[in-house]
């Protein structure tokens, strides 16, 4: 394990071939102290570019909507911008090439996900490999992360303003989300930078791009330094201010919440002792602290989400491995598992699927002699069906099961994720991306003939391109 300290006071480091990648960076270190305030007029000193002026924009607006709208002020905001009129330093020349990446780790299933990727046959023979970086605030946060991966993990520690912590907890200032995302990014660039790697890998999923909620006809989305959208933003910044390399890209974006649950629970299994996603784990004081040994609280949005679209590729015992709790079976789960499904009053602020990705698993849970019985099972059945129908849900489950949609990854990284375009009919590889064939208007379900009483569905292209199930039965198409 080891560490690099980043102040925010100055960072003098082998970064004089990248002086605007440091301005970039400034500009979106200040996204945490301009909610203090919350100032109608911003002006940017550091000398930015067209590009890299977007970015920042796009952080102090979309970035804080959640911000803004949970403080009940404007949005979109009514920002006046000072910028310099001087021309920014153009980009350096590459560094020779290394094949290798900065993998952005959080610990969470997305995380384990994409390095997993790295294990498969593909990277090997590119010679690609990664290092995994975390930006922690704190060293006991540095601890919990090391403790939730099976390797030595690199980690930059980020240290605010004091007066900025006390003006919080005083609360004479705003206080709420920022696009740590963006933030993260810039940071993670400049050490890639610094040691000679080719990228910058995240491994933010299709869904992240979904609004949570819409206001006054402007979406506002909580996951915004994670979407499609700011990526190719961001992309296009640190491309004006670093130039060729390093990259940065979600390496998961074509793949849906739905696929890296299935990757994780059946391709990752040696991170089913280590990963989480519960936000409790960062908690050392109060309450909110987790048990000696706990990983998983069993109550927040994103413990009953995890274990929402889990539960569909894993039988009991794998999950109580996996969160060392029943939360499907308990009740008090039941409105928060409404509320992620789209059958409550909002989506929660958090970094969660796609509501319609959520009630999916559900109905896939329905179907499955398993879980059906379970309580957030049973109790939310009926008003899915009315809501979305639970065919349609399954075969939305099916459908989210391969890779599509627009992406960045570039190559040679590109190799670590093209043969996964899957046969909705086991999830599996059948055949590369650029054959795959338009979707049909006919959907039909489809029962595997071993696997009794679970349902496979299928476009009916797809199956008869690949035809065997996961228990390698032959697909019955009916």
């Amino acid at each position: 394990m080891s560490s690099l300290a980043m102040t925010e006071g100055g960072l003098n480091h082998t970064l004089s071939r990248h002086p605007t990648l440091l301005n970039l960076l400034a500009a979106l270190l200040g996204v945490s102290y301009y909610k203090a305030a919350a100032s109608a007029e911003i002006t940017v000193d550091p000398p930015l570019g067209a590009a890299a002026r977007a970015a920042v924009e796009a952080c102090y607006i979309e970035g804080l909507g959640e911000f803004l709208f949970r403080n009940a002020l404007p949005y979109p905001p009514d920002l006046t911008w000072h910028w310099n009129a001087a021309a920014p330093d153009a980009p350096p020349a590459p560094a020779p090439q290394s094949n290798t990446a900065v993998m952005a780790f959080g610990g969470g299933k997305d995380s384990h996900a994409a390095i997993s990727l790295f294990h498969e046959t593909e990277a090997k023979a590119a010679g690609l490999a990664y290092e995994p970086v975390s930006v922690v605030l704190d060293q006991r946060v540095g601890a919990r992360l090391q403790g939730m991966i099976g390797e030595p993990l690199t980690f930059i520690r980020r240290i605010i303003d004091p007066k900025l912590i006390q003006m919080a907890r005083d609360k004479t200032g705003y206080n709420g989300h920022v696009p740590i995302t963006a933030i993260n990014s810039a940071i993670l660039t400049a050490y890639a930078a610094m040691v000679g790697h080719d990228a910058v890998i995240f491994a933010n999923e299709r869904g992240a791009s979904k609004p949570t909620i819409i206001h006054n006809g402007h979406a506002i989305n909580h996951q915004y330094s994670k979407s499609i959208a700011f990526e190719a933003l961001m992309r296009a910044a640190l491309h004006e201010t670093v130039g060729e390399r390093p990259q940065w890209f979600s390496l998961l974006r074509p793949f849906s919440e739905l696929w890296i649950a299935r990757r994780v629970a059946t391709e990752a299994k040696a991170a089913h002792d280590k990963f989480t996603s519960c936000n409790r784990n960062f908690v050392f004081a109060g309450k909110q602290v987790l048990a000696d040994g706990e990983r998983w609280c069993g109550r927040c949005p994103k413990c009953v989400f995890t274990a929402v679209i889990f539960a569909p590729h894993c039988d009991a015992v794998t999950m109580d491995a996996i969160f060392g709790k029943d939360i499907l079976g308990d009740e008090a789960n039941i409105p928060m598992a409404r509320d992620l499904a789209g059958l409550g009053a909002m989506k929660p602020w958090e970094c969660v699927g796609d509501v319609e990705d959520t009630a999916a698993a559900l109905a896939m849970l329905e179907d499955d002699p398993r879980w059906r019985g379970k309580a957030v099972v049973a109790a939310l059945a009926p008003d899915l069906d009315e809501r979305y129908g639970l065919e349609k849900l399954r075969l939305r489950f099916a459908a989210e099961m391969g890779l599509r949609g627009p992406h960045h990854v570039p190559e040679p990284w590109a190799s670590l994720i093209r043969r996964f375009v899957v046969c909705p009919a086991n999830a599996r590889p059948c055949h590369p991306p650029n054959s795959l064939p338009a979707p049909a208007a006919t959907r039909k379900l489809t029962r595997c003939a071993g696997c009794t009483g679970h349902r496979i569905l299928a476009l009916i292209e797809l199956i008869a391109l690949h035809r065997e199930c996961a228990c390698h039965s032959t697909v019955i198409i009916k």
